[in-house]
């Protein structure tokens, strides 16, 4: 029970700092960015951090019910909200992923198709933006009517049980492999590609060079909070392998989930020129949209 104790305390502390790290940069971006509706960077970072606030807000309610019966030591849960809170945080991990491919596909079109108009392509990633928050809804509701979210005493939650091994996998397969894997390729492929393109312009080589370092550090983002969840795999490899599942195996998940949300809501204030910006003190007011693609 210390130790259960423990490991939800941490989550509770984890996911309480990033939902207020998340807040204060958006709060930060409302204020000093301008114009925002039309610059598309700042957009997505923005839609990367609503899904960090939605995320780690139901990490703090999910794990203050944890730590409540915990203390209470009680297994009685007759909560007809709890499969409902289960859905809610896998979506918002979902669109976390998901706004990072967006991001990633940013780059990619700034380096490999900057000729593209760029009014079309900011119409493309609006409503990119929207149908990656319509996939999560709707991918994780399968997971909602197939009652895939089963209440656990282990962890006085309701998560995809480690015992339904389809129904984990084909959601890992989805939310964190598919997208953090494209992001690697496409970082992989802009790589190629500017070491191929020796004729572009020294202002556009100048662009994809930034653009580059930004990708690289998305990358770096993503792989870290994957690598957060390796005790998850392990744990879930031990369980398909020995048919034996640790008694902290939900509060390890916890754990990288938390972990993952906190590098997120904390890697992407630096690796956006705009917002470090802020925190540097260096400019009152951030500049234009036109100047925006100088400094980005």
């Amino acid at each position: 029970m210390t130790i259960e104790l423990f490991f939800n305390a941490i989550i509770l502390a984890l996911s309480s700092i990033s939902f207020l790290i998340s807040i204060f940069i958006l709060i930060a971006i409302f204020i000093y960015i301008r114009p925002l509706l039309s610059n598309m960077a700042i957009l997505l970072t923005c839609n990367s951090y609503i899904s960090l606030v939605l995320g780690t807000l139901m990490m703090i309610i999910i794990y203050s019910y944890s730590i409540y019966y915990s203390l209470k030591s009680s297994d009685f849960y007759n909560d007809s909200l709890c499969p409902l809170r289960g859905y809610f945080l896998h979506v918002f991990i979902c669109a976390f992923f998901y706004s990072c491919l967006l991001q990633a596909i940013f780059r990619l079109f700034r380096v490999a198709f900057y000729k593209l108009n760029s009014r079309k392509s900011h119409y493309l990633f609006l409503i990119g933006i929207f149908l990656t928050w319509f996939i999560a809804f709707l991918y994780i509701l399968l997971h909602l009517l197939k009652h895939d979210f089963e209440y656990t005493s282990l962890a006085y939650g309701c998560w995809i049980s480690f015992a339904n091994v389809y129904g984990l996998f084909q959601a890992l397969l989805v939310m964190y492999v598919g997208p953090n894997s494209t992001v690697c390729l496409i970082y992989a492929y802009i790589v190629r590609y500017s070491r191929r393109k020796t004729h572009i312009q020294p202002h556009q080589q100048k662009l994809n060079s930034r653009d580059l370092i930004i990708l690289k550090r998305i990358v770096i983002i993503v792989l870290v909070a994957m690598g957060i969840g390796i005790a998850t795999l392990i744990t879930f490899l031990v369980y398909i392998i020995t048919n034996y599942l640790v008694p902290t195996a939900y509060h390890l998940q916890g754990l990288s989930i938390s972990g993952g949300f906190f590098m997120g809501s904390v890697g992407f204030a630096f690796i956006t020129p705009q917002i470090k910006d802020i925190f540097l003190m260096k400019k009152q007011r951030i500049a234009p949209v036109i100047a925006v693609d100088v400094i980005l």
